[in-house]
């Protein structure tokens, strides 16, 4: 149980402690359910989760560095993959992105989770948005899988109380043949997993946008450089951002993140990649710090 003392210093570190402790309540109370939060490029039903707390109390979406990125990198009519979709936050700032000729395919396994992905997709009309109520991973069958009130840390794990589907990303985009703009996953350190799944699909993908942290990753028995060198394989050069978000610096297989997660993202052509961002990112002058 977190002490006083805890709470103390999260509100004393919050930029405003009133909305914080408003927040909290509104969800402890599913009061928030009556209530949708202005994203500036889309709504969204405001559930009785920490995730969606965090969008109330920073409701722009394009204060947040993940989704500046996807308004940088993708244009009209591009395609996006967004493996663990949570309640569709970034599917939505995809979907915007991609406009209606675009198309973007949501998979998230959890229940509850992908139902209110599906409240946030009719909330918006995103018609360019297929969710699919799946887990992705190396092979076809069935997963344990957690149901903690956290819904952005539910995950993969033998001992889950639920039991969903899993399915590879190859098996779920195959004979779509399009060419893939943007791959994002955040899977809670199932990432390999996802990988391993989409030889095919790795083929027509430009990017790949993935959550790393070495902590999660040991807990299915591997590495960052794992995944690094997976990626090398399949034709891609890794990048990490630098303090700002805005420098980029490549990684090999060497690369161990620290404790907190960070978003990777591995490329075919970088310069094509820094030409469609409009230059808004730049590589690092520097030589890569490992931690």
């Amino acid at each position: 149980m977190k002490t006083l003392s805890h709470y103390r210093k999260v509100l004393s570190q919050h930029e405003d402690p009133a909305r914080f402790v408003l927040g909290r309540v509104l969800v402890r109370t599913h009061l928030c359910t009556l209530l949708t939060i202005n994203c500036g490029l889309y709504r969204l039903h405001f559930a009785p989760s920490v995730y969606t707390l965090n969008y109330w109390l920073k409701p722009n979406v394009r204060d947040w560095a993940e989704h500046e990125f996807l308004l940088a990198c993708l244009r009209p009519g591009d395609t996006v993959v967004d493996v663990g979709a949570n309640q569709g936050m970034m599917a939505l700032t995809a979907a915007w992105a991609v406009g209606s000729t675009g198309k973007v395919f949501a998979l998230e396994p959890h229940p509850i989770t992908f139902a209110r992905l599906q409240k946030n997709l009719q909330v918006n009309g995103a018609t360019n948005v297929s969710a699919t109520n799946v887990a992705v991973g190396s092979s076809e069958g069935t997963t344990m899988f957690s149901d903690g009130r956290d819904d952005s840390g539910n995950s993969v794990t033998p001992d889950g109380p639920l039991q969903v589907p899993v399915r590879t990303l190859d098996h779920l985009l195959a004979g779509g043949g399009q060419q893939i703009a943007l791959m994002k996953i955040d899977v809670e350190g199932y990432e390999k997993f996802v990988l391993e799944g989409a030889a095919q699909t790795l083929v027509r993908t430009a990017c790949v946008y993935f959550e790393a942290h070495d902590p999660m990753y040991r807990t299915h028995g591997y590495t960052c450089g794992d995944v690094v060198a997976m990626l090398h394989r399949a034709g891609f050069h890794v990048y990490r951002w630098l303090p700002g978000n805005v420098c980029m610096s490549e990684v090999d297989e060497a690369y161990k993140t620290s404790a907190v997660p960070e978003n990777l993202l591995a490329v075919r052509d970088i310069e094509s990649f820094l030409h469609r961002a409009g230059n808004r990112y730049r590589l690092s002058a520097g030589v890569p710090s490992y931690s």
